[in-house]
């Protein structure tokens, strides 16, 4: 059973693990299983909490209150500094990552880190606190799970119940890590794996494993051989391991070696060998010590430089970024860190406190945010904070000339919607039906001032995800838009524009055509099948009615707002367009370039005015989040493109 006396060597491996991490957050490239350190991390952690439970039971010394007490004293004071700080940034830069942030304070971050429309992982400025989020997880239950040991006060059941902890992890170990080979196995499940509890569960079982075990002793050379073995694990696990295809059978190589080091190293106290030498280093055992405060600062500082500037950091930054992150641990560490661990503050004080003040910060989100099913709107930084509630911009209709984007139609008559979706000049006929999805809803205002300025009225029927090109919901939409109300509503669309189509005088087309874009899911960033463009059925309306296809806007590389403070300090922020972000129109412009009654408006005079502004416009953004148009973009779109020679 492990010693609850502090090991120099297991700080070093913390220093190993942190910097690992640091290492491929900062550039893949270079250490390309560096994300390996958060499992190393598990297993330490595991292995340290366990030690201590079981000694303090066995001395029946254990409380479950000074446990919960000691944790949130090591966890949270620096925890929710780092929060509150990346907090008030995001605010600032973009929004729509504050939702997902409520979660951190439930420590349940790691189950909403998918959520299809925030920003790409690399510039999520929460991100890492998945991690915390999984350990808290554990410790909220593992405790609980040891409580049977107290029984071992019965003579009778303390020889059964010796054993107990061991059958439980090993149990526990198993059963984890089976699910997650499994899931690994089924390309559906896998794509969520990496931020599941469950095979991280497996993980830390390694961890309290160890620590239940009787130390090995008089075995030199077993346990240097296994000392070389677990360094030997880790360093083929940093090199060559891939993040695609993890965790699944391969978290066993960091974590055998993790628990192969730490145990091993045990017993080598007489007789080290250089890697017990190598851990035990000063400079080493320091980095261990403020590892916490060094995970907790680097990925914010590191995600944020990638928002403002790209998503590759330049080399140079390298020596200004790790010195700033040290910086910021260091002070953490000995400011605030150390002083609340050294804190005797009680139950009493130490629980109250930290319910009051998540709940201060749960206001203070909530008034950043908003909460949508109540249909309470943010409070503060209403102009221009971009928001996203539940997968969708809160305000991402805010602006829009869209009359009856995702409205629901039981029975739609042509007269009907004529008369609650126009758009254009008034009092005249409909003559013109603009058909799509939200890109279409984002097109309203273009519509709308073309149709006064050439006299004519449209009618808009726009459904979110609905694509007349595919003749249903589109094949890459996410499923957090795929609503059973909104599959029916396409549906219904669909249905209007068969029965009601040559009534018109013209269809316009505006889908989200950039999920045309080949082979290359420009959402995803992978590679899977194209959409197919339902020809057939679009040859059948433009027999009699001439369609009209419109350029669709640019998926851009990030989610651009405006800041007051970086407006104050003369720091303008915009955005780029992805590789392949507007490929799907030339796809869609070559599929239709010979078909009778079919037409391409070309609106790529504006976006490329759009581009040489980085997506601003008068110090305004013009997009709602990488690929739409929010209410000033239109306007600005409608008044460009009416004003060029092109239209």
């Amino acid at each position: 059973m492990t010693s609850t006396v502090r090991r120099a060597d297991i700080d070093g491996l913390r220093a190993i693990a942190v910097l690992t991490v640091m290492l491929f957050h900062f550039n893949a490239n270079w250490l390309p299983g560096g994300f390996v350190g958060v499992d190393i991390f598990f297993v330490i952690s595991a292995y340290l909490i366990t030690g201590r439970i079981t000694a303090m039971i066995y001395d029946h010394r254990f409380s479950l209150t000074n446990f919960y007490v000691r944790r949130i004293k090591r966890i949270f004071p620096a925890s929710i500094l780092v929060f509150l700080v990346t907090v008030f940034l995001a605010s600032q830069l973009n929004g729509l990552l504050l939702p997902d942030a409520r979660y951190v304070l439930g420590f349940v971050f790691n189950m909403h880190t998918s959520n299809y429309f925030t920003a790409d992982g690399s510039v999520n400025f929460f991100l890492h606190y998945w991690s915390l989020s999984i350990e808290e997880q554990f410790y909220l239950f593992w405790p609980l799970l040891l409580l049977p040991l107290l029984l071992m006060t019965n003579q009778r059941l303390a020889r059964v119940l010796r054993l107990y902890p061991l059958v439980l992890i090993i149990l526990i170990a198993v059963v984890c890590f089976a699910l997650s080979i499994k899931w690994s196995l089924d390309p559906i499940s896998h794509a969520n794996l990496y931020f599941l509890s469950i095979p991280r569960f497996g993980e830390m079982a390694c961890g309290a494993l160890i620590a239940i075990l009787p130390p090995m002793r008089n075995v030199q050379w077993v346990s240097r051989l296994g000392v070389y073995a677990g360094m030997g694990l880790l360093l083929i696990s940093c090199c060559f391991l891939g993040e695609k295809y993890y965790p699944g059978w391969r978290v066993l190589l960091p974590c055998a070696g993790s628990s192969l080091l730490i145990y091993f190293s045990m017993a080598n106290t007489c007789n080290p060998t250089w890697i017990d030498w190598l851990l035990t280093r000063r400079m080493l055992v320091f980095i261990g010590c403020i590892s916490y405060s060094l995970y907790l600062w680097h990925w914010p500082v590191f995600s944020i430089t990638r928002f403002i500037g790209g998503e590759a950091i330049p080399t140079q930054f390298f020596i200004p970024l790790f010195a700033l992150t040290f910086l910021l641990a260091i002070l953490t560490y000995h400011f605030v860190e150390k002083p609340f661990q050294r804190s005797t503050s009680r139950s009493t004080i130490v629980f109250p406190t930290f319910t009051v003040m998540n709940g201060l910060v749960l206001c203070l989100l909530l008034s950043l945010t908003g909460v949508e099913t109540l249909g309470i709107p943010p409070v503060i930084g209403k102009r221009y904070t971009n928001v996203t509630v539940n997968g969708q911009n809160m305000r991402l209709t805010d602006g829009w000339v869209a009359p009856c984007f995702d409205r629901t139609f039981p029975n739609p008559t042509r007269t009907t919607v004529d008369n609650l979706c126009e758009l254009g000049a008034p009092h005249v006929k409909s003559t013109v039906l603009l058909v799509g999805d939200s890109h279409a809803a984002a097109l309203g205002a273009l519509i709308d001032a073309m149709g006064k300025k050439e006299g004519f009225r449209a009618t808009m029927f726009a459904v979110g995800a609905c694509q007349l090109s595919e003749d249903g919901m589109a094949h890459r939409a996410p499923t957090v838009v795929m609503t059973p109300e909104r599959i029916k509503n396409c549906d219904t669309m669909l249905r209007f524009i068969r029965d009601n189509h040559q009534y018109y005088k013209a269809i316009f087309v505006a889908n989200a055509f950039n999920l045309f874009s080949g082979n290359f899911n420009v959402f995803t960033k992978q590679n899977d099948p194209p959409p197919i463009f339902k020809l057939d059925s679009l040859r059948r309306i433009a027999a009699k009615t001439p369609i009209y296809f419109f350029y669709d806007e640019p998926v851009i590389d990030r989610s651009i707002q405006r800041s007051p403070l970086f407006d104050y300090l003369g720091i303008q922020l915009g955005a780029n367009v992805i590789p392949h972000g507007e490929e799907g129109n030339v796809v869609i412009r070559n599929l239709i370039s010979k078909e009778p009654n079919f037409y391409w408006v070309d609106l790529s005079v504006v976006y490329n005015q759009f581009k040489k502004d980085r997506f601003m416009y008068d110090g305004w953004p013009v997009y709602a989040d990488t690929n739409h148009l929010n209410g000033n973009g239109g306007r600005v779109l409608a008044k460009i493109f009416l004003s060029s020679k092109s239209n």
